[in-house]
């Protein structure tokens, strides 16, 4: 109903609200050069830059600048596909403001975009947060004749559930078949870690079935949102079985996915198998981060483990790892439960040294 009530919206707008959208779309203080000359040497330096460092990301805005500035000049002008291949390597390094700028100068200029080059926006304008923008150069998309394809969707499906609208990103999922596009890892992955985060869990289960129905083997990143959701809403069972299948199907979990499972073994208690993921963790030659060492320490604290808590805190050091506020402000909590304030106050002194503010407990 969203979906289509967006598309109604866009159907009013006129050419020219669209152009304005570009051309207010954003500020950047640095100009194009205007005075690039069409030459032999200039000619064969953009061949190279377009051809071998825009596909390897070697890339700065000036430069990017500078060539886009001798490709508007040349005559004739070089094709849309090398203005794509220019804007691409820019949205790798997220640069969207930039690329905005540049394709309001192309657009001006009377250069068509083709589709990949709004999919390139639309990319651009999710990403900053703007994914109204995107459904208008969507609109754009499907007023040029184009066809669009599982990129523009994924698109914006990621710009709906970064703004946490999953049941919108739901809905505009569904609308995918309607143009006849099946939906790519990527765009699972998407909808499904959002509607996880949401606490929508068997949504994000039903389509987690229906990837693996349609023969997408699930990756590490969706079955590690997954076991998130679960361990959010307390279904450890469902989390530990998607963890343990992970591994049957040749998967190796990350830090995070470790983590998540350490996280919801402590809340439920289950130390001794927190520390054995935490020791597996070592062993599959996974380094523990700060987040994963504190979720130990915390509950260790709690449960007046003070000993073993300070062994890990110990560990931390030894390993590079600078504890955080939250790390220092579970020990010292634990430490007042045992009337060890004198311990407690040196921690508050050693946080103070290190810069960080002590929380009130």
């Amino acid at each position: 109903m969203a979906f289509n009530t967006f598309l109604r919206r866009c159907s009013s707008l006129s050419e020219t609200k669209i152009s304005s959208l570009f051309t207010n779309s954003c500020k950047v203080t640095a100009t194009i050069r205007q005075d690039s000359v069409y030459n032999v040497e200039n000619v064969s330096r953009l061949n190279i830059f377009l051809r071998k460092d825009c596909k390897q990301g070697n890339i700065t805005v000036d430069e990017a600048r500078y060539f886009f500035s001798v490709m508007i000049h040349m005559q004739p002008k070089p094709p849309i596909s090398s203005f794509n291949r220019l804007f691409g390597a820019l949205a790798k390094k997220k640069f969207y403001e930039d690329i905005i700028l540049l394709y309001k100068r192309l657009d001006s200029m009377g250069l068509m975009p083709d589709l990949i080059t709004l999919n390139i926006l639309i990319n651009c304008f999710c990403n900053m947060g703007r994914v109204r923008d995107g459904f208008v150069v969507f609109w754009r998309i499907l007023r040029g004749g184009f066809n669009p394809d599982a990129v523009t969707f994924t698109s914006l499906i990621k710009g709906l559930c970064l703004e946490n609208r999953s049941l919108e990103a739901m809905e505009l999922f569904k609308k995918m078949a309607v143009f006849g596009v099946r939906p790519d890892i990527v765009c699972y992955g998407s909808i499904i870690d959002s509607l996880c985060k949401d606490g929508l869990i068997d949504e994000a289960k039903e389509l987690f079935l229906e990837m693996k129905s349609r023969g997408m083997k699930p990756n590490v990143v969706v079955c590690t949102s997954l076991i998130c959701g679960w361990c959010f809403v307390g279904n450890l069972e469902e989390a530990e079985s998607l963890f343990v299948e992970m591994g049957d199907q040749g998967l190796q979990p990350n830090v995070v996915t470790f983590t998540t499972m350490i996280n919801g073994l402590c809340k439920e208690g289950k130390m001794e198998e927190a520390n054995g993921l935490l020791e597996l963790m070592s062993q599959r030659g996974l380094q523990p981060d700060v987040v994963t060492y504190t979720t130990m320490i915390s509950e260790l604290c709690k449960e007046g483990e003070m000993e073993e808590a300070n062994r890990l805190l110990e560990l931390m050091s030894q390993r590079g790892l600078q504890p955080d506020v939250v790390t220092y402000t579970a020990m010292r909590s634990g430490l007042c439960k045992e009337g060890r304030i004198e311990e407690a106050n040196g921690l508050v002194e050693l946080m103070s040294q290190r810069g960080l503010q002590a929380c009130s407990l």
